[in-house]
């Protein structure tokens, strides 16, 4: 049973579009009323234009869309030198949980809110420590404060130091992103600066952009895995 007609909105056309300038367009002239996911992070400034412009108008919504990044803990080396030809870490190497350990504090996590998810005075992301979001009603406020994940590269080199692969030579392996997603490129590219550092150059990461798709594929676990 489909809902009657609406007065207000007689017809809703929607187009698939594989391109964001060809949304921005269309929104700029008006053949478009709404354009989800047209304005990326690093396409800010044009949507303030627009908006500054009062051809466009904004709205700020607090949307709760969680996000990971994965560790593969039985890695497919063939499949990965398709990718990377020096990959030559060992299948279990992240189900070694100080190599993990290590890796995670070096991430940069304020990098990654402050910087590559932030655009003209906007902050697009907020860290997630704990299971309740900042802002979600009648939860004490300090309650997604606790276990804060934070960059410690100390701690990072210690924990690289006891994994039993400090000292051991030079490991290789892909990192993967979605294409046209330049956040986690640029985020990507400040990790492996961290963890040549705090491996003395033992780690060595390379960034490969593959489809959506294949990117769920390659982080998904079959049934009794």
């Amino acid at each position: 049973g489909l809902l009657p007609p609406s007065q207000l909105v007689p017809e809703v056309v929607i187009e698939y579009l594989s391109e964001d300038t060809t949304a921005q367009q269309q929104l700029a002239s008006g053949e478009a009323q709404f354009a989800e996911g047209a304005y990326p992070t690093y396409d800010t400034p044009q949507a303030l234009s627009l908006i500054k412009q009062g051809i466009i108008s904004s709205a700020s919504v607090s949307q709760l869309s969680t996000f990971a990044f994965y560790f593969n803990m039985d890695v497919n080396i063939t499949g990965a030198q398709d990718y990377v030809k020096q990959t030559n870490i060992p299948a279990g190497f992240f189900a070694n949980l100080d190599v993990r350990k290590a890796i995670s504090y070096a991430f940069n996590y304020t990098y990654w809110i402050d910087v590559a998810n932030t655009n003209s005075g906007i902050t697009f992301a907020e860290n997630l420590t704990g299971i309740i979001p900042r802002g979600m009603p009648e939860y004490l406020s300090n309650l997604s404060a606790q276990y804060p994940e934070v960059m410690n590269l100390t701690l990072a080199k210690y924990y690289w130091s006891i994994s039993g692969y400090a000292g051991t030579g030079t490991y290789y392996f892909p990192v993967f992103n979605s294409e046209g997603n330049p956040t986690v490129d640029e985020m990507y590219s400040v990790l492996a600066s961290n963890l040549a550092t705090i491996s003395n150059g033992q780690l060595q990461i390379t960034t490969i952009d593959i489809s959506f798709g294949q990117l769920v594929s390659f982080t998904s676990v079959g049934p009794g895995q």
